[in-house]
């Protein structure tokens, strides 16, 4: 029975959080779309798409790929860098406080500069830097895609903005992107998820251990 309280108090580690997909191959938004070419649409500030439209453009352009190139999934990815450097966003429902890991896939378009991509994701005001160097392999029949995790400890719950944004600059300057910038792949999100609990759960459950063998021993006695 004291076993039974103990693993009553232990958090269940990795319960996923609701994330919109970037959606399935060619399905574009209704309206927010500057212009579609070969494959790809770019959106504009206001753009809201992807799965029930639960992404949205807040700046700069970005390029909704679909068959330009294939992600991981099979489904749509995101070129941060439209005919700008882009910024996208999503809302979470965080069931309860303590740590969010946002996993997603990255890649980068080789069509042109930067070489390194330059992203930052940011879950509410915490905000945490990636990047993705091309190799000379790199194009868009082989994106090389990677999977990042990054862990943003100390969420509370409720609803939280989580937000990816192209740190690239404007071409002819230094890290120049448009047109060319980091792919995002389908994101996920879990809540705790491979956060070791300091020992909490071992500790829980030989008190737990112990007191059956305090109880067993009340029995027989």
């Amino acid at each position: 029975m004291l076993a039974g309280f103990a693993l009553c108090g232990v958090t269940a580690w990795g319960q996923a959080i609701p994330v919109p997909t970037f959606g399935a191959i060619t399905t574009y938004p209704s309206s927010g779309v500057n212009y579609v070419a070969g494959g790809f649409a770019d959106l504009v500030p206001g753009a809201a798409f992807g799965q029930g439209g639960g992404w949205t453009v807040d700046s700069g352009t970005v390029d909704l790929i679909s068959t330009l190139w294939q992600s991981p999934d099979g489904l749509q990815s995101v070129d941060m860098d439209g005919q700008s450097a882009g910024q996208i966003s999503t809302t979470l429902t965080i069931p309860s406080a303590g740590t969010v890991t946002v996993d997603f896939f990255l890649a980068g378009n080789a069509g042109g500069p930067p070489v390194t991509k330059l992203l930052d994701v940011a879950l509410g005001s915490s905000v945490q830097e990636t990047t993705y160097t091309l190799t000379p392999n790199n194009y868009s029949g082989n994106m090389y895609w990677t999977t990042v995790s990054m862990v943003f400890p100390s969420q509370v719950a409720g609803q939280e903005t989580l937000t990816f944004t192209s740190l690239d600059g404007p071409l002819g300057s230094p890290g120049d992107g448009d047109d060319w910038g980091a792919a995002v792949g389908t994101v996920t999100a879990s809540e705790n998820a491979g956060i070791p609990d300091g020992g909490m759960t071992a500790t829980l459950l030989g008190m737990g251990v112990a007191g059956l063998a305090w109880l067993r021993r009340r029995l027989v006695m």
